[in-house]
This record gives structure tokens, sequence and C-alpha cells, in this order.
């Protein structure tokens, strides 16, 4: 026992960690957690960057640009001399990529166009083409991953070729002018670019009028303003036998929209079909005897300066006289060259028509793209001459009516 008086002091327990490695603990743990976090919210990381990062919700993700514009951003940086590009949006709402540019480089731009595209796996492309006597016209439908749809139209004005005077040309030459006139306007026309590559081939100055909401809009107007010829917008109305239940689904104007409705669609009509110089109607027997609808219709026409043709459906169309009436160049269509369909009854009517001229010019004809049209039109258009008759397009007579 310890002597009496003297107390035993218990030594001090000994610390399990060091008090400074317990700090550089707590420290290791502070910047593993700070570099744990600025992983996990997409930063850079020293300690995680081995993981993989967690994917972000679907939503989240950063979508990849769609073909569509990276094509025409690179066809627009192609060095192809006379090459321009533009974009804009076909009848059904997909992306379309104009390029405008000489024959002699088409080949070029489609096969820089072509190595593009194959970069793209599982991109399917359909080429169409039309070519007529002043343009060619290739078209490429594009369906890309993703459900995306897209085409590419190559417009390329072709040379007319010279043609050596023959001494009977001077002849004509010297002849006197025509003194009478008569146009031809072939309506309908934007479902067909076989049809409008005809017309076309006739060397006729015949004005086309083109639906808004057929399939081939764009390239139809591009083949007609190529050829040198007058276009219009034919625009869908009403009609009394109910005739545009044929397409159901195509937007007509009707009596009894409101004139919002109306002013919204003609709007859209009219930005559907390039370079139009006047507007006609289509069908329209009971539109065109509605004054309040054809006051709605006529506005944006007057607004832009065009002409309007009334295809005067019915006898009871107060449509050309009330387009008068608000200052708008106005005409309207004597005969229907092919209410029958026979080609012997076609001829028949294109002849009356210059008759017609000789008596009331101008006089104006309204035909379709049937076949036998095309054909009686082929035949004796040449004969306008022996009439006396001079073929013009519908914005050089309409201040005559």
């Amino acid at each position: 026992m310890p002597p009496s008086g003297h107390i035993q002091k218990r030594p001090k327990p000994k610390s399990p960690v060091p008090i400074p490695l317990l700090f550089v603990a707590f420290s290791i743990a502070c910047i593993m957690g700070l570099d744990y976090i600025n992983w996990k919210t997409g930063g850079s990381s020293v300690v995680f960057s081995w993981i993989n990062r967690p994917k972000p919700p679907e939503e989240e993700r950063e979508r990849p640009m769609p073909l569509a514009p990276q094509l025409a951003e690179f066809a627009a940086g192609r060095t192809i001399p006379g090459l321009t590009v533009s974009q804009e949006t076909d009848e059904d709402g997909n992306p379309r990529i104009v390029l405008q540019l000489p024959a002699s480089e088409l080949s070029r731009a489609e096969s820089a166009l072509r190595r593009e595209l194959g970069r793209q796996q599982g991109t399917i492309v359909r080429r169409d083409k039309v070519e007529t006597a002043s343009a060619l016209l290739i078209t490429w439908h594009v369906e890309a991953p993703a459900e995306e749809k897209f085409s590419l139209l190559f417009s390329c004005p072709l040379e007319k070729a010279e043609v050596a005077v023959k001494p009977e040309t001077k002849e004509k030459a010297a002849r006197p002018a025509p003194r009478y006139k008569a146009a031809i306007i072939i309506d309908d026309l934007g479902n067909s670019q076989e049809a409008m590559s005809e017309i076309s081939s006739l060397g006729a100055p015949i004005t086309v009028s083109i639906l808004p909401q057929s399939r081939f809009v764009r390239e139809t107007a591009e083949m007609a303003h190529q050829a040198g010829l007058e276009i219009m917008l034919h625009v869908p109305t009403e009609s009394l036998n109910h005739q545009e239940e044929q397409n159901p689904g195509e937007v007509i104007i009707r009596s009894g929209m409101s004139p919002e409705e109306i002013r919204i669609i003609m709007e859209d009509f009219l930005g559907r079909v390039p370079y139009i110089a006047g507007v006609n109607n289509h069908m329209g027997s009971k539109a065109t005897q509605d004054e309040a609808l054809m006051r709605e219709i006529l506005g944006p026409i007057r607004e832009r300066g065009l002409f309007f043709l009334d295809s005067r459906t019915v006898e009871q169309s107060i449509a050309y006289e009330l387009a008068r009436d608000m200052g708008i160049p106005s005409v309207y269509r004597n005969i229907f060259l092919d209410s029958i369909q026979d080609e012997k009854t076609i001829k028949k009517r294109i002849l009356d028509l210059f008759l017609l001229a000789q008596k009331k010019s101008p006089a104006v004809g309204i035909g379709h793209p049937f076949p036998e049209t095309l054909s009686a039109l082929k035949e004796l258009l040449p004969l306008a001459e022996k009439y006396g008759v001079e073929l013009v397009f519908v914005s050089q007579v309409f201040l005559k009516q």
C-alpha cells in the first residue's frame, strides 16, 4: 500500500488518433465531397472523372441539330460559281432547300451533297428529274433518321440555243403586226410536272394558274418562271354544286367565313406560290356571287398590286365588276376551251377564241392540263397569226378590257 497521506495520480489516457491527423482526414473528406458534387453537376473532377457520368433525363439531353439546316449550311459554304442557297417550307410543312446554279455546276454540287449525306446512316434519298426547254429541275426527297423529312431543289436555267436566221424569217418580220390579242390560261396546275413541261415546250406566252395546295407547287412555279411564262394563284372558292367535296381536307374559302379567317387563308395561299402576277378563282360559282366574301378575297390582291381574273364559273358572278370598282386591274374569261374533253371540240373552241378576238379584242380563254387540250394547243397555236391574233399574257390585256 502507498504511504498514508500520499495520493497517487492516474496517468492521462492517450488520444486514439492524433488531432493533426483528424484535421487532415476532415480536409480530405471536404475536398472529396466538393469534387463529387462538381462531377455530379457536370463539371470537371479530379477523383471521379474515371466514372461514367450519369445521363441527364431525356428532356434535358442536348438534341442533335436537324439535318436540313446542316445541309443548307454545308451547301452555302461550297465554292461553286453561280450557286445561291435559300430555305423555305414546302406545301406539307417540311423544310426545302433551294439551290439555284448553272447546269454546268450541277454534277459538282450533287456529288458534294451526296458525300455529305452519305455520312448520315439510315438516310434515304429519292431523286426526281424534270427538264424543259429552258430549265432543268432536280428534286431530292430526303428521309433522315428521327423521322426527319425535307427536300432539295436544284434549279438550273438552260441556255437557249441560237437559231440561224433563215431568209423567210426576214420576210416574216416584215409582215404587219397582228391587230388582235388573245390570252390563254391553263388552270389547275401543280400536281403534274410533266404537264408543266409540255406547256413550257409550246413556246407560246401561256399564263399558268397554280393551285396553292397542290403537290408540286414550288417546282411548277420554278419551271414556269424559268420558261418565262406568267404565273397566277388559283384560289379554291366555294361552288354551288359542292365540287370541292371531291378533295376532302383541302382548305376552301366559303361563304359565312369571318373576315379574319379569309384574310389568314389568303395570306397563306399568296405565300405558297412564288412569282405570281395575278389571281383567279378555282370553282367559285357560289363564292363569286357573294359580295362581302369577294371583298375580303380581293383586299390582299389589291394590297400586293396584283391583277384579278374572274374565271366566270357562273354567269351571275359579280367578281369582275367588284374588282374594277376596288381599283384592281381585272379581266374575265370569255371561253372555256375544254369543258368537253374531246380534242376535236377543243380545237374548235381554240379557233372560236381567235375569231372572238377579231370581234372583241382582247379575248380570254381558259383550259386545263388535259392531254387533249395540250395536243390541240400544240397543233393550233401556230395558226393564231393567220387570224391576225397575237397571243399575250393576261397582264398585257386587262387594261383594255
